[in-house]
Parts: C-alpha cells; sequence; structure tokens
C-alpha cells in the first residue's frame, strides 16, 4: 500500500541474521515481516510490476519473493556457477515484468555475472558474464535509465587495478 515502506536489515531479527520489515507512514511503526534463517543477506526489494516484493540474498545464494509475513518464496536457485553466485545488490524493474540483477561471483573467470529474471513466466536467463566486458567482482546494483541502457560499478579490473562504471545494453 501507499503508505508503508519496505527494507532490508543485514543482521538483527529473531536469528540475528537479518530482516524483511515495513514501516507505516501514518503510524511510524516498524514491523519485521520475515526473518531470514541464512547470514549476508544482500541488497534490498524491489517492487516489480506484479506488485510483489523481490529480493536477493547472498548467504542463500538465492533470489526470492516475499509471499506474506513469515513467508518468502525462492524464485531462483544460483546454484551453478556457469550461471552466477552470490547475487548482489537491489534488483532494477521494468514495466513489464523483468527484472535484472549481478552476482559477484560465478560466470567465466568467477568474475561475476549480469542476470534478468522474468516475474511473469519465472525465468531466469544470464546476459553477460562481466569477464567478457573486461571486469568482474561486482559492487552495488545495477542502475537502469529511461533508455534501457544499465550502468554498474565493479571492484576489479581484469589485468589491472582499480574499479570500472559499465554499461550493458
Amino acid at each position: 500500500t501507499d503508505h508503508l515502506l519496505y527494507g532490508v536489515a543485514r543482521s538483527g531479527g529473531t536469528n540475528g541474521a537479518g530482516v524483511l520489515f515495513s514501516y507505516d507512514v501514518n503510524t511510524e511503526i516498524l514491523n519485521p515481516v520475515y526473518h531470514f534463517n541464512t547470514q549476508n543477506v544482500d541488497g534490498n526489494v524491489t517492487l516489480a510490476s506484479d506488485g510483489n516484493l523481490y529480493g536477493t540474498h547472498a548467504g542463500a545464494n538465492n533470489l526470492y519473493k516475499y509471499v506474506s509475513p513469515g513467508v518468502i518464496e525462492e524464485k531462483h536457485y544460483f546454484g551453478t556457477d556457469s550461471l552466477g553466485k552470490y547475487p548482489m545488490g537491489r534488483l532494477e524493474a521494468d514495466s513489464a515484468g523483468m527484472l535484472w540483477g549481478l552476482t559477484r561471483n560465478g560466470g567465466i573467470s568467477n568474475g561475476g555475472v549480469i542476470y534478468s529474471f522474468d516475474t511473469k513466466y519465472n525465468q531466469f536467463t544470464k546476459l553477460a558474464d562481466l569477464a567478457s566486458i573486461g571486469t568482474e567482482l561486482a559492487m552495488g546494483s545495477l542502475t537502469r535509465t529511461s533508455s534501457g541502457k544499465m550502468y554498474g560499478v565493479t571492484a576489479g579490473v581484469i589485468g589491472a587495478e582499480g574499479g570500472v562504471l559499465f554499461q550493458y545494453d
């Protein structure tokens, strides 16, 4: 609803492993809605065009959908090194039901990948290996512009020191 904000804390909650919470701006009440069981929850939640919240959890190595208080549903498990490991940051969304994100590892040279997830068809697609664009080790999230181009930041440059701001079409 319009008066609720959602967020993720990396620690705390019943299990000490992080918590998904809602905050009611009208009543100023903070409510935990899901207590994670595995540490290293990363990123935040994104409201997709289907009206649901989606997020990533590096510790559980998954992309999840928040269903209801106390319930999340794993939508994709990053269990294959070639398709990416350890999702990072916030998911980027569009009005057609697509989500985009980054993994820190996996893919060629274990440098991470750019991926999409179609919320309508529950379809995961690896779009690119970060190593194929000369970089590795994603940091943060993708940002999508109105033209559809996406930008991201990595911590490594293959064969050199320093990070990269990259563009993906």
